[in-house]
């Protein structure tokens, strides 16, 4: 049996920590994390790290072989009962790291020896870092960037202690306080912005906060959290100096701060590391255990950790899909001996020992005798029949085991000398390009728009800086997409975004890590680089140019001109990637290019995996994962081509191991270094990816295509059908020409010309596309993956594009109302098929988007026949008493109805009102933050007032259509009331209040201590038109005063933010002040208040906020993107609104602001709805200084092609004075130009008069 890293278990019952020779690991007390780890047996890159820098010369190592990785002339970890030890000489500095848990409290002490081995004085620069977390391990994997927003830190420079406190997100939840401080020494700085430790594109192994001489000190609202502190050593010739770090988790701020003040000095430090020792003997005394069997426990806990593939029989070839009632949330043991074999008995000891430790397992005992699970033991131990099992049964718990013993218990032997990694021989500089570059529009430093618009182009050039954070495409079809970043890494997914990742998701802003990869080789020299700019630099420039449909990189290296380009067909559940290769060198070239990508099949990578590899006969890769659940049955796979040369060998593997290798990284993978191959490793028991390598030779001039496809599909057949056409070459650039000519088509359906070139370069292409492609297919991007539809998210997304393609909506409509209970409240989201679960809550607001954006539907289409569609409803359990949210797998209720019913009842169930005569919040409306304010069923919400009033007045008339008489009339006697209770309780003097708590208390008051103003009831009360003149006038005051901020660019959706309010709003407390929904901007509120300017008649306003809403806006500098950060092409849902963050842009992509932001420029400022699917309405709201514009587009059923020209010579238009419709005079309805369409096709001329 090959080695296994050495490791140890440290614990006192409460507080663990796993620390491995390499200085990797985790620490935890209970399940509330310390540092962040996500157990990659591979990379093993994550743990509580110590930075040593020789002030001197520059030079950097780390007190353990990681994260550097700088090779040291000795090395060795070893253990004494209760600690580790870490002992290193480096660059003539022997380091000695003791590390242990203390027996009394619940912290971990790591005490740093370092001595002189030279003949002249250093100054050694010590920094420590680890990721704070301070949540279960679940929460930070699925979400990490959710989770960082709560956290915020502190410093007391009088112990040098860094405090992370988590906001709690309700009043019945708390969290304790992690510390981290210094023993021994003074800090002389600190850092607890991770982001700005690390650096954009940097990573642990050598950050940016290593070559400065003191870290910034930021503390407080930092986003994303580590503890990190530096304090310098002098040592003199021979000269040793000792110094301690204390990290743990106390109960509160003072009770951090009391246990830090214990180890001011070293000795306190020192007495902790005698204690360990002390009671770990204790424990092993208590167990009866020796030292020696206590060795060996530990080592076998550390191979399990490692995954190492000797403690498992070699698998034999899985087919079956049916995995044993075992839960996955922890390591297997199996014992196939029975239970009164001694290594049963033994095992049980050695799960005692661990669970002292922390490390829990599953016990799983294989016994045809009949003797049942032993009284006293837990939930967690099992007793199977093998001869039940079966052959293909025990194969499948092998399969999900770190650990199987037959006749013994393994002795594992232990590697105490981490190797560190070879690397890789990296391309050396290469010259820039000789074209010359094009302009871009709005160039910013780091990017600009395509002269048409169309592509946004990213350019990195050789040792320039990257963007400030990742500038991602999102491609997507309909079931298939991924994401892919300026630096080229992503995620690819078939089905579901979220449960069914083919690589991993990241929001990992700093590294960008890459689960998906690509290399060239230069098989004379050695060199490795990538045709990106990452995870192998070339050392020369790169362009990016994120489009619609496609994302292209273009680059040289060592002569090679290279062009990348990635995309998704229309229709195919496969990603397409064509590095093709050009010889400018003058000279043949001898390449290899290989594709790497790390398999998940799932959400998060698994450990063991149950995913079988295997090569097809086809000379694909293909995969299936028999723990894949809803989503079993199918086959992902991979293909690589090259086409234009011969190719003179293929090669594979599906073991990332053997491609990265221990310690390895995408960056510096094994297998590319000299002596390194590919073995062809395949089939079940690996850590999964698909490798392959093709080598040839390109001749100088000549040029060479090479097709990567990665996809899934749910039978062979299917794999062949598609790997075969899609290695063709030309029919990849025949289905990357139709996804472009299908995005292109789209956005033609409108597009306009204004003097507003931010509108034009928003309207013509980037908002729909973020609409459809990313919102309504991927459902997915970099800060947020959800792969879910939300009730309704989806629906307001569809009706912003009913002017370019109604039938996106009609089909939103129908599957929502699918979707809906016979109660008439709805499923706030949920999974498609193969899932079928989601989620029933008590929001009052997701059930009321039915009607009102069918009434939008009806009125752009004309298309009364939606309403005739029968569609069934659902049930499921109704929601206990006292619970807010059921994740459920609902039924078929057997009861169908019209739509016009469903859009009924969800009405019918919203005409209950509270004490105001107001609607019941519930546990939310809109806000999904302000989740507690009526949970008691007593609070009310004004917003939902004023929405259902809107919906109201639009519905009756489609009541009355359908002779519904009876609810017209009671819907019309609500309308009345609604009115009235609007201007009475929902007034507060100078602006509409926002909502009633359950005890009666008002928010978005002057009464309230927080939240005394909110964007939404003000907009909402013009957008309804329920405010009477003289409040509306009032109500848009307020809003510009107290919300808008043109010097910060940014429209607040509350002020103040919640932060001390004994009031229980819900956990949009949680989020620091600022942030999100609390006091920042939430654009898609935003977008509505600059709607309600625009209706209020504000032409000058109205734009000029729009304008300043978009992220060209944010971004036209190199020094206002950095402060922006994210994309300048796609809507930002949020910004933040405080200290130091202020301008910052929040989570992009994946937002309903999109849709919004277009309707609002396209029906709101531009003036332009269709009626009746044939009228073409016009009622613009243009600024003075607008002399006209144009909008050019299509008749939503495709009939007839328009073009208004709109003029206002001299500006200040105020009213229409006439309208022709192709020279023929038309009559003006009111303030609005009405034209109707004839349906013999052709295009029209609509010309417009204003002034």
């Amino acid at each position: 049996m090959l080695p296994s890293p050495h490791a140890r278990l440290l614990s006192n019952g409460r507080y663990f920590t796993f620390i491995t020779a390499a200085g990797t690991g985790q620490s935890r007390r209970y399940g509330h994390v310390v540092n962040r780890w996500h157990g990659d047996p591979v990379e093993d890159s994550q743990g509580q790290f110590i930075y040593l820098r020789d002030l001197d010369n520059g030079a950097l190592w780390s007190a353990a072989m990681q994260p550097v990785k700088c090779k040291s002339t000795a090395y060795q970890s070893s253990d004494l009962p209760g600690v580790f030890r870490i002992v290193s000489e480096t660059r003539g500095i022997r380091a000695q790291l003791d590390v242990a848990v203390s027996p009394g409290d619940d912290l971990e002490v790591r005490r740093l020896q370092l001595t002189n081995l030279t003949k002249r004085p250093r100054r050694i620069e010590v920094t420590s870092f680890l990721e704070a977390v301070l949540t279960w391990q679940g929460a930070d994997i699925g979400h990490p960037a959710f989770s960082k927003l709560f956290v915020q830190t502190s410093y007391e420079p009088a112990s040098s202690t860094l405090i992370a406190e988590r906001r709690s997100r309700g009043a019945d939840e708390t969290w304790p306080c992690l510390f981290h401080s210094l023993a021994g020494a003074g800090a002389t700085s600190c850092e607890s912005d991770r982001l700005r430790f690390l650096g954009r594109g940097r990573s642990v192994v050598h950050p940016q906060a290593l070559e400065v001489d003191e870290l910034s000190g930021s503390v407080g609202n930092v986003l994303d959290p580590c503890l990190s502190l530096r304090t310098v050593v002098e040592l003199d010739t021979e000269g040793e100096s000792v110094i301690g770090f204390v990290t743990g988790i106390a109960e509160n701020k003072a009770e951090a701060l009391k246990l830090a003040g214990k180890f001011r000095g070293i000795t306190a430090v020192d007495q902790e590391l005698l204690d360990a020792v002390d009671a770990e003997e204790n424990v092993r005394v208590e167990l009866g255990i020796d030292d020696k069997t206590a060795s060996k426990f530990q080592s076998l806990a550390a191979a399990m950790n490692y995954g190492h593939r000797g403690l498992i029989p070699s698998p034999r070839v899985l087919e079956g899909t049916a995995l044993p009632p075992i839960p996955r949330d922890r390591p297997t043991m199996i014992l196939c001996d029975g239970w009164a074999a001694a290594p049963t008995q033994e095992a049980l000891k050695a799960r005692g020992y661990w669970g002292t430790k922390g490390f829990y397992t599953n016990f799983v005992v294989l016994d045809d005798s009949g003797a049942g699970v032993p009284d006293g033991l837990d939930d967690r131990v099992f007793t199977f029949k093998p001869k039940e099992l079966g052959e293909e049964g025990v194969a499948m718990l092998f399969a999900i085991a770190s650990l199987v013993v037959r006749g013994s218990l393994p002795d594992v032997s232990t590697n105490h000398v981490p190797c560190v990694p070879k690397e890789i021989q990296v391309a050396g500089e290469s010259g820039s390009g000789s074209e010359a570059l094009e302009d871009l529009r709005f160039f910013n430093g780091y990017g600009g728009f395509s002269h048409d618009g169309s592509e946004y182009v990213i350019r990195l050039p050789k040792g320039g800086k990257r963007p400030p954070m990742p500038w991602i495409n999102v491609v997507a079809n309909e079931v298939a997409g991924f994401l892919v970043s300026e630096n080229g890494a992503g995620c690819t997914w078939t089905r579901n975004s979220q449960a069914n990742r083919l690589t991993p998701w990241s929001n990992e802003p700093a590294s960008d890590p890459h689960g998906e990869a690509f290399y060239l080789r230069d098989l004379e020299t050695g060199e490795v680089w990538s045709p990106l700019p990452g995870p192998v630099p070339s050392g020369g420039d790169h362009e990016i140019r994120h489009g619609h449909g496609a994302t292209r990189f273009i680059s040289t290296c060592q002569g090679i001109s290279q062009e990348t380009t990635m995309f998704v067909p229309r229709h195919d559940p496969v990603k397409i990637v064509v590095v093709r290769l050009t010889n400018r060198s003058g000279v043949a070239k001898r390449l290899s290019i290989t594709a790497y990508q790390r398999l998940v099949m799932g959400t998060l990578p698994a450990q063991p995996s149950l995913i079988v590899t295997r090569p097809g006969a086809d000379g694909s890769l293909r995969a299936v994962n028999l723990a894949a659940g809803d989503f079993r049955g199918g086959i992902a796979f991979s293909t690589l081509t090259v086409s234009g040369v011969a190719t003179e060998s293929n090669d594979f593997t599906c073991d990332r191991f053997e491609f990265l290798g221990r310690h390895g990284s995408p960056a510096n993978p094994a297998a590319l270094c000299r002596g390194g191959e590919l073995g062809g490793a395949c089939g079940a028991g690996l850590d999964p990816c698909f490798v392959q390598q093709s080598a040839f030779t390109l001749q100088a001039g000549s040029s060479a295509e090479c097709i990567i496809l990665l996809g899934e599909e749910m039978s062979d057949r299917a794999v062949d059908e598609l790997v075969g056409r899609y290695r063709d070459p030309e029919t990849v650039r025949a289905a990357l020409a139709e996804m472009r000519d299908f995005w292109r088509s789209l956005a033609a359906g409108v597009k306009v010309s204004t003097p507003s070139p931010i509108l034009d370069l928003m309207v013509n292409g980037w908002l729909p596309y973020q609409t459809l492609c990313c919102r309504m297919w991927a459902r997915t991007a970099f800060y947020q993956s959800s792969g879910a539809f939300g009730y309704r998210d989806q629906l307001q997304d569809s009706a912003s594009l009913l002017a370019l393609d109604p039938s996106f909506a009609r089909r939103q409509l129908l599957l929502h109302a699918r979707h809906q209970f016979v109660e008439g409240d709805v499923l706030h989201w949920w999974h498609a098929e193969p899932i079928g679960r989601g989620l029933r809550t008590r929001f009052s607001d997701d059930l009321l988007w039915l009607p009102l954006l069918t009434c939008d539907y009806l009125g752009a289409t004309g298309d009364s026949s939606l309403l005739d569609e029968v569609l069934p409803y659902l049930k499921a359990p109704l929601l206990a008493e006292g619970h807010d949210e059921n994740y459920l797998e609902p039924e078929l209720s057997g009861e169908d109805g019209s739509f016009y019913d469903h859009c009924c009842r969800t009405i019918d169930r919203s005409l209950v009102t509270g004490a105001h005569g107001l609607p019941l919040m519930g546990t939310g409306d809109w806000n999904d933050g302000m989740s507690r304010v009526g949970r008691e069923g007593r609070g009310e919400s004004v917003w939902v007032g004023f929405f259902l009033y809107r919906i109201l007045g639009e519905f009756i008339p489609v009541c009355r259509s359908r002779g519904d008489v009876e609810r017209a009339t009671r819907y019309e006697d609500h309308r009345v009331k609604l009115l009235a209770a609007l201007n009475d309780g929902g007034w507060d003097g100078e602006w509409y209040r926002r909502a009633y708590y359950d005890n009666g208390a008002p928010l978005g008051s002057r009464e309230s201590d927080e939240c005394k103003i909110d964007t939404l009831a003000q907009s909402w009360a013009i957008i309804s038109k329920a405010a009477p003149p003289d409040r509306a006038d009032l109500a848009m005051e307020a809003m510009e005063r107290e919300l808008v901020s043109e010097r910060e660019g940014i429209i607040r959706l509350l002020t103040p933010p919640f932060v001390n309010t004994p009031n229980d709003p819900g956990y949009i407390k949680g989020y620091v002040a600022g942030v999100r929904e609390n006091g920042g901007q939430y654009t898609h509120a935003a977008c509505w208040a600059v709607q309600s300017i625009a209706e209020h008649g504000e032409n000058n306003r109205a734009l000029r906020l729009w304008e300043m809403l978009t992220p060209i806006s944010h971004s036209r500098t190199p020094e206002a993107a950095d402060v922006y950060k994210v994309e300048p092409y796609a809507v930002a849902a949020d910004v933040y609104g405080a200290q130091p963050h202020i301008g910052r842009g929040g989570w992009t992509w994946y937002t309903g602001s999109s849709g919004w932001m277009y309707r609002v420029a396209l029906e709101s400022i531009l003036g332009l709805t269709i009626d009746g699917g044939s009228t073409i309405v016009l009622k613009p709201c243009i600024p003075d200084d607008w002399e006209g514009f144009t909008i050019e587009g299509r008749l939503p059923n495709g009939a007839a092609s328009y073009r208004v020209i709109v003029e206002a010579p001299g500006g200040f238009a105020k009213t229409i004075d006439s309208v022709t419709l192709d020279g023929v005079p038309l009559g003006v309805d009111g303030d609005a130009a009405r034209a109707t369409l004839p349906s013999s096709g052709g295009t029209h001329e609509i010309r417009i008069r204003m002034s």
